[in-house]
């Protein structure tokens, strides 16, 4: 079954946060990325979080599971880019 991870960077607070419901962990700083939540089964569906920040400050938010992708190449797709300053 195919799965999926995610990071949180929530901004705007100036304390740690904390995160509860479908996944644990923190304490974390505002403004840095989080550790990688996951592996979760996308088949399992979208994981229900709780963000309390130091305060006791809650938001509670649903992280969406993508799409399946078993169809999907078993390497990384490398897309060159091309970067162009325009005057």
């Amino acid at each position: 079954d195919d799965t999926f991870t995610f990071t949180l960077n929530p901004t705007g607070g100036t304390t740690t946060y904390t995160v509860s419901g479908g996944v644990t962990g923190g304490p974390f700083n505002y403004g840095t990325k989080s550790a990688a939540f996951g592996p979760f089964l996308i088949s399992g569906g979208n994981k229900a979080i709780v963000i309390t920040d130091a305060n006791g400050c809650s938001l509670s938010a649903t992280v969406a599971a993508p799409a399946t992708c078993s169809n999907c190449p078993a390497t990384p797709i490398c897309v060159p880019v091309t970067v162009k300053l325009l005057k």
